[in-house]
């Protein structure tokens, strides 16, 4: 005879003995072999502690749609909830140690259902009458539950109509929870294979806010986002019509004004477009042309370029005014230029030329200065950086022997901007980004802490070095483009004078190149006679006078540069308009500035001169 007709045979009292001796999980099996022990072990089985609390979690995330029925009509289990019971360590300072107590906590019986995909399961609770508006519940469990309700299952978001169907979001509202009852943003991130085009309008004629701004975790903890930015973000579904729909609802395609930087600027949808160029192509950013975005609209973030660790927590961190061509090029991928095969639907060079063709603004980017004013510490606002900066502060300028895609694209924004009339500039701009990526590969290559570095740095070779900045940037600019020598050499002195705003030591191989190529330093720029050391002492003193303020690091620099023109051979004593360059320092100055004497001495001023 078979052990369970055996058992069913069985007197009840004798059944008791042996349920006495007999663990709950024990119990639970031996139930389970048919619906006889089923129905004479049942009563047995959830008279003990917690086996009904057990049994609901486990018919919750399980599914089991008839055990959740009978626990709830049969044995009086709550339906909303179930009690969690978890480890939690905590410091004893009577025994000096650390012991481990048990906890427990209140979860919702939907947000159990809903982390599983329990459709049915969920859609039970519901017609059971299970609420979210529970006083004592663990602080997670709401977000949880509309976190799983966003999910979509089997390519639909069933259990996101179910919730919103049986009105539980007004209880979300009713209790004031941080999540929003209206998870819009999240639903839109979510890289479902189908777009949710159905659950967007179900959220929005039920009152979601098109442009509310939020940092979900599940898209980044560090940066704000928009509906509008999120869908854009995530790489599932083609976003287009979920956008078409959020734009018609009120959306604004220009985004929203923030109060303060950010690192990245995720929450304008025009910035977002020119990032995801290496996924979508341009198909992002002509959709924003075509709704009325600015291609070239500017939003404050924090400095990379010049971004020091060790500095940043005691002085805070700088910021510039960014493009959406600057966030272009800060979205290239580290392997852009590996090599020369296509790098998603379009080539860096071509994502850069369709900005340009759609009136993009790039090096120089436009001046935002009143802008930054609107901030409360001008004094960590800095000049936005050119496209050609953060192309060789990322890359170097090696890359160009080894890829074809890097050599055009670095080429293309030198003519650009000797087209301009900034080839000085670029050049200077070149080399300080140079300089950076020399000192941040060398540290990274030999595993120290990251840190800006004077060049030439430890573990590079400063002829090769050299010889790099001779060959692409130098060559190209004297010998395929033709700029003569003198030119480009009196544009670079005013151009690098200006830049230099923090700590680096200045390179000799610019001018070292260009006077070997037949410069002339002390060649006048204008009519009146004026050289470009005359000019600099003017933009030097221009500084001072206007009081901006000078770091110690960027004062140090400029005084090296000065001492190496004068070097170079760089004449203080020739007289321009009756002034000789210590004149322009320090003539018709009402005050004494110790850092103008310091520049005064260096371009050929005495002691024992008499200021006029």
């Amino acid at each position: 005879m078979p052990c369970q007709a055996s058992l069913d045979l069985l007197p009840q009292e004798l059944l008791d003995e042996i349920v006495q001796h007999l663990s709950l999980t024990s119990l639970a099996r031996l139930a389970s072999c048919n619906k006889t022990l089923c129905r004479r072990f049942e009563p047995l089985l959830y008279s003990r502690d917690d086996a009904c609390n057990q049994a609901m979690i486990w018919a919750c995330t399980r599914g089991y749609v008839s055990a959740i029925r009978r626990l709830v009509s049969n044995y009086r289990v709550p339906v909303s909830t179930v009690d969690i019971h978890f480890p939690s360590r905590t410091w004893s300072r009577r025994e000096n140690k650390w012991t481990c107590i048990d906890r427990s906590a209140k979860v919702l019986t939907l947000t159990l259902a809903a982390s599983r995909a329990q459709v049915n399961a969920f859609r039970v609770l519901l017609d059971l009458g299970a609420r979210i508006d529970i006083p004592g519940l663990r602080r997670e469990s709401v977000p949880r539950l509309i976190n799983g309700i966003t999910q979509p299952v089997d390519g639909d978001w069933k259990m996101l109509r179910l919730f919103y169907n049986a009105q539980l979001h007004t209880q979300v509202i009713q209790e004031g929870r941080g999540e929003p009852a209206l998870p819009l943003l999240r639903l839109v991130g979510r890289a479902s294979p189908t777009p949710p085009v159905d659950p967007v309008r179900l959220l929005l004629s039920l009152g979601a806010d098109p442009n509310i701004l939020q940092q979900p975790y599940d898209l980044s903890r560090r940066m704000i986002y928009t509906p509008l930015t999120a869908a854009m973000s995530q790489h599932g579904y083609d976003p287009t019509e979920v956008l078409e729909i959020l734009l018609k609802h009120g959306a604004d395609i220009h985004g929203p004004e923030l109060d303060r930087p950010v690192d990245r600027a995720r929450h304008i949808p025009i910035f977002v477009a020119a990032e995801s160029m290496a996924t979508y192509g341009t198909k992002l950013v002509q959709w924003c042309l075509i709704h009325g975005a600015d291609i070239n609209q500017s939003v404050i973030v924090f400095d990379q370029l010049h971004y020091n660790g060790w500095s940043s927590w005691s002085t805070g961190r700088l910021y510039y005014t960014a493009t959406p061509a600057l966030a272009y090029m800060q979205s290239l991928h580290r392997t852009a230029f590996e090599t020369d095969s296509k790098y998603g639907p379009v080539y860096p060079l071509q994502g850069l030329i369709y900005l340009f063709t759609h009136g993009a603004i790039i090096d120089p980017p436009p001046d935002r200065t009143q802008r930054q004013q609107l901030y409360p510490n001008p004094n960590k606002s800095v000049a936005p950086p050119w496209c050609i900066e953060l192309l060789v502060w990322r890359w170097g300028l090696g890359k160009a022997e080894k890829s074809s895609s890097f050599r055009a694209m670095l080429r293309h924004l030198i003519q650009h901007s000797v087209c301009r009339g900034h080839a000085g500039e670029v050049l200077a701009r070149c080399e300080t980004a140079y300089t950076r990526w020399v000192g941040a590969h060398s540290v990274r290559s030999n595993g120290l802490l990251r840190k800006w570095k004077k060049w030439p740095s430890e573990g590079r070779d400063p002829t090769e070095v050299q010889c790099i900045m001779r060959v692409h940037v130098l060559d190209y600019l004297t010998k395929e483009i033709k700029i003569a020598p003198t030119t480009l050499l009196q544009q670079y002195i005013i151009a690098r004078g200006e830049l230099m705003d923090r700590e680096e030591q200045t390179t000799y191989t610019v001018m070292e190149y260009l006077l070997a190529e037949g410069a002339e330093i002390n060649a006048p720029i204008a009519d009146d006679g004026c050289t470009a050391l005359h000019r600099l002492c003017q933009t030097y003193h221009g500084f001072i006078k206007a009081g901006i303020s000078q770091t110690v690091d960027g004062s140090d620099a400029r005084s090296e540069f000065l001492r190496v023109l004068v070097r170079m051979g760089a004449d203080g004593s020739i007289v321009v308009g009756g002034q000789t360059a210590w004149d322009v320092l320090l003539v018709h100055t009402m005050w004494y500035s110790d850092l103008l004497l310091v520049w005064a001495r260096i371009v050929g001023w005495k002691e024992k001169q008499t200021i006029a």
